[in-house]
């Protein structure tokens, strides 16, 4: 029995042991979303109860704080008295009995005046399906990626985002999604619509995890409301303005005790943009509105369509069936899951063709503007499949017309372009939806080759293209743009070419100036930028010796030197530009002269000549007049003559 005990206690203190606390952590990361222009409503779940702390302002410094005590684990933290369309950063601190996390990032208010927007809409992303993560999560992550990349304003998932049909299944699902977002787009608001697959407790539970989950602005107030109701059972909707848009959004399965009410709620919203400063309408819903569900009769989605989207000019994008499409009549854009499971086909309404062989149109990126909305459809490559356009009346059918241009050309001169100058090819291209790209090519390579391709927006881009010669005299350059639309419509210029300048040198104002015996300086004027040389010998027609230097002027000078005394020497001068065009001058020549010296020694030594002289008159001349010379007396005066002359050499330097 006391065995029995202590190995009991045993037990329980080794339990004990090696049971810890559990970790306090975030189990969904704060995530962002609208109300108003001037508010912002943030939410986020704990796997604890805590308090939160948090901090905001424009810049780092914050400045404003609200702290929570409720012991709570989801909470919507909403932010209020804020400037539209501006960035703010916070810090949200969450802390329990023990321990305390933070979470950093930023948001920016909508706009309270209109201007352009964009948003990311992802349908059927099933995060938590089987093979989710081997399969589906890699390309998931680069799509948001590009929304990143895109700037858009906010994302849209348009349902069945999670699988998980069990409330377990679904918080595991929500879980691994609030770690993609956290990594990818932390800053960026998110926006939902329910499918079959994200109730977490059935086609017919509450949403709780995900009313939990997503932020959704629901009719201003950052809960799900329908403005009388909340909930509608089984139902989520909301709708706001965001400047040039009015977005409602419809969930999964409409149930039909509460279809009318939805259908107010909607209606009214959508309605209520007709005499805005709103133009764009659309409704967010899982379904097509041509859907046959048993729950969803086709007689219930034809009214939504009859008393919605047609009269109030609202666009439907939608996602299910596992299809992509557009139903024009139905003002119907439909894109195809990003978790590729389904085997696809086309489905009865749809008026365009499936796009990219169906299912593979993984999302799309919507540009608002004042006038038209651009849906580009991507797929996993990241290219634009189809781009579709809404002027707030209908769908356009496909664009197939390819963007034009105007005004291509080059500045080269025909005679004066030439290597190492800079030629400019400019051409202004447009198109009737959205430009989107654009190469230039040129051949200085030998063969005509694409540069880097460059993106560009907007319905008309003027485009100029530097380009430094490298080509010779004589040689032809052509260069050549290609571009393409966002619908993928492709158009290039025709080649617009020149021809590397031919024209050579003139040589003119040569002349020779002697230095000294051994050297002489030639120079000469050129009529543009060119080397200089010389060439020269002692023998005509054979000039064996060069001079020169790779400069490149207009005024060119070469000293020669090492020449030879009193020795004639022929030369010719050369100078080339950089096309390698060159000009020589007819041979001609110059003497060197025959003594060295300055003017000044030559004065010096005809003085002291002179002096001699004078000094042979003084001492010479008196002994001429005597006959009687003796042979010692004539030897003391040239000895003393000497001496003179000796000296007179010192005190002169003559050379």
């Amino acid at each position: 029995m006391k065995k029995t005990i202590l190995i009991g206690i045993l037990i329980c203190i080794v339990l004990s042991l090696g049971v810890s606390a559990i970790e306090f952590n975030w189990t969904y990361y704060p995530k962002n979303g609208f109300i108003t222009p001037t508010s912002q409503i943030i939410t986020f779940k704990a796997n604890n109860l805590s308090n939160y702390t948090i901090v905001w302002g424009t810049t780092l410094s914050y400045g404003n704080t609200k702290n929570k005590t409720l012991s709570k684990q989801h909470y919507d933290i909403i932010l209020e008295s804020l400037t539209a369309d501006t960035t703010y950063f916070y810090n949200l601190t969450i802390i329990n009995s023990t321990n305390n996390i933070s979470w950093a990032s930023n948001f920016t208010t909508m706009p309270e005046t209109n201007r352009n927007f964009s948003f990311c809409f992802f349908e059927s992303v099933h995060v938590g399906a089987n093979d989710f993560k081997t399969n589906t999560e890699a390309r998931f992550r680069k799509y948001l990626r590009k929304c990143v990349n895109s700037s858009v304003d906010f994302i849209v998932f348009g349902g069945d985002t999670i699988e998980g049909l069990s409330s377990a299944e679904a918080k595991k699902s929500y879980q691994n999604l609030s770690l993609i977002l956290k990594d990818e787009v932390p800053h960026i608001p998110i926006l939902a619509v329910t499918g079959n697959h994200d109730p977490g407790d059935g086609a017919i539970g509450s949403y709780l995890d995900f009313r939990e989950f997503f932020t959704n602005p629901q009719n201003g107030e950052g809960i799900q409301r329908d403005g009388a109701k909340a909930y509608l059972a089984n139902e989520t909707v909301w709708a706001f303005n965001y400047s040039y848009g009015c977005f409602g959004g419809k969930s999964d399965y409409l149930n039909l005790t509460n279809a009318s009410t939805q259908y107010d709620f909607i209606n009214s919203t959508i309605f209520g943009c007709n005499n805005d400063t709103n133009w764009f309408k659309a409704v967010f819903s899982h379904e097509p509105i041509n859907g046959t569900l048993a729950n969803n009769p086709r007689g219930i989605a034809e009214e939504w369509n009859r008393n919605i989207y047609q009269p109030n000019n609202a666009l439907n994008i939608v996602g299910h069936y596992h299809s992509a499409g557009i139903n024009i009549s139905l003002k119907e854009i439909r894109i195809s899951p990003v978790f590729n499971q389904f085997t696809c086909a086309a489905f009865p309404g749809l008026e365009t063709d499936e796009w990219n062989e169906c299912g593979t149109a993984h999302f799309g990126i919507i540009n608002v503007t004042s006038t038209v909305a651009i849906i580009e459809i991507y797929n996993d490559s990241l290219a634009i499949t189809q781009t579709i356009l809404w002027n707030n009346t209908a769908l356009l059918a496909a664009d197939t017309t390819p963007p034009t241009y105007t005004l291509f050309q080059n500045n080269a001169s025909a005679t004066l372009t030439g290597t190492g100058d800079t030629v400019n090819f400019s051409v202004d291209l447009a198109d009737n939806v959205q430009l989107s790209t654009y190469r230039f090519a040129h051949n200085q390579s030998g063969t005509l080759t694409n540069g880097t391709s460059v993106d560009i927006s907007g319905t008309s881009f003027s485009v100029t293209e530097e380009l430094t010669v490298t080509l010779f005299s004589g040689e032809n350059i052509c260069g050549q743009f290609f571009f393409n639309d966002t619908s993928g419509n492709t158009n290039n210029t025709n080649l617009s070419c020149f021809t590397v300048e031919s024209t050579d040198p003139v040589i003119s104002s040569i002349a020779t100036q002697p230095i000294s015996d051994t050297s002489a300086s030639i120079t000469w004027t050129t009529n543009e930028n060119a080397n200089t040389t010389v060439d020269y010998g002692t023998i005509s027609g054979s000039l064996d010796q060069v001079s020169e230097i790779a400069d490149s002027t207009t005024s060119h000078s070469r000293g020669l030197t090492n020449l030879n005394r009193l020795t004639q020497y022929f030369y010719t001068v050369t100078s080339c530009d950089a096309s390698q065009n060159c000009a020589t001058s007819s041979e001609t020549s110059f003497i060197t002269i025959a003594v060295t010296g300055s003017t000044s020694n030559i004065l010096r030594n005809g003085v002291a000549v002179l002096l001699a002289i004078a000094i042979l008159s003084v001492f010479m001349l008196p002994l001429l007049t005597k006959t009687d010379l003796s042979v010692g007396l004539i030897i003391t005066m040239l000895v003393v003559f000497i001496i003179g002359i000796v000296a007179i050499s010192f005190i002169f330097g003559i050379t």
